[in-house]
């Protein structure tokens, strides 16, 4: 993989961001956004702000796309400095050799340490001194989803110390850093298959597993529960923290997955979408045994319905 970048980055008003964006997307549609607008001190995204962010400017944005190194960047920058000019928009353009590890570690100084409930989310750069009772996790996320920061995140994190029974068997469908798993794993799991699309989340999960000290986790590539492990019983705990559009697609196969009192844990829905997930989980025969909410995120605790 290529390390050595161009970035090619335009900063107008926040007012003609749109139109930005539809140019240079004629170049390159992966662009890197930078819109300071949404962010405000809410406090349901109070944890995930740092000082220093409620001080950006609003009034401008900027779009940056990337070059591999030694393209020539004349021709896209004529391009977006003609198009912008036609266009009657004020701009700044830079053009700055990059590396990637320079926007992988970025985001790591708004990454602290995190309490939830009795676990603690410690990233592997802090130190941090445990209280009786907490259970610590070491993370590094690499590029991987799930650093306990992001509400669906903690929503799991919270219902896994609610329904964790020591020595449940437990599955892990979009494990991204794998921090679900290793939870369960220091809360008593006797195991843990752990599993995600993307090769590089599963890798960053194994490295987090070793860093954590926990070798009952079995971290797999799986395309939601396709090439999932079946075991004899089925699992005791099940967790899913994706999207709703995966949920439905997965929940008629789950059942076979799950022992008979099974929890399942639902992560990832967008407040607006959990009708549908409510009637696709009626269908499939399972009900919400506990709902919990975090702004606009709605996290469901499941069991098969028990037949009379």
């Amino acid at each position: 993989m290529n390390d050595k970048w161009t970035e090619i980055k335009v900063t107008v008003r926040s007012g003609d961001l749109d139109v930005l964006t539809g140019i240079m997307s004629e170049i390159d549609p992966a662009l890197s956004i930078e819109d300071n607008r949404g962010i405000g001190p809410d406090p349901v995204y109070g944890e995930l702000i740092d000082d220093r962010l409620l001080k950006l400017d609003r009034e401008h944005c900027s779009a940056a796309l990337y070059l591999e190194e030694g393209r020539d960047t004349s021709g896209p920058c004529s391009f977006i400095e003609s198009r912008l000019k036609d266009a009657g928009i004020r701009y700044e353009m830079t053009v700055t050799e990059r590396s990637s590890s320079e926007w992988e570690n970025s985001w790591k100084k708004y990454y602290h340490t995190l309490k939830i409930g009795k676990v603690v989310i410690r990233p592997e750069w802090e130190e941090y001194s445990p209280e009786p009772g907490e259970t610590v996790i070491s993370m590094d996320p690499g590029m991987a989803f799930g650093t306990g920061t992001h509400e669906t995140t903690r929503l799991v994190l919270e219902m896994l110390q609610r329904y964790m029974i020591p020595g449940v068997r437990m599955l892990d469908i979009g494990t991204g850093s794998g921090i679900l798993s290793i939870c369960a794993s220091k809360l008593g799991a006797s195991e843990c298959r752990a599993y995600d699309l993307d090769p590089d989340a599963v890798r960053v999960a194994a490295e987090n597993c070793v860093k954590n000290g926990v070798s009952n986790v079995k971290t797999g590539v799986s395309d939601l529960l396709a090439s999932a492990d079946y075991i004899p019983g089925g699992y005791g705990l099940v967790t899913a923290n994706i999207v709703a559009d995966l949920i439905l697609m997965m929940l008629p196969g789950r059942g076979r997955f799950m022992a008979p009192c099974a929890v399942c844990i639902l992560s990832g829905i967008i407040d607006r979408a959990e009708p549908e997930v409510l009637s696709c989980l009626k269908e499939n025969g399972f009900e919400v045994r506990e709902r919990r909410t975090d702004g606009d995120w709605v996290c469901l605790a499941v069991a098969q319905r028990q037949r009379p």
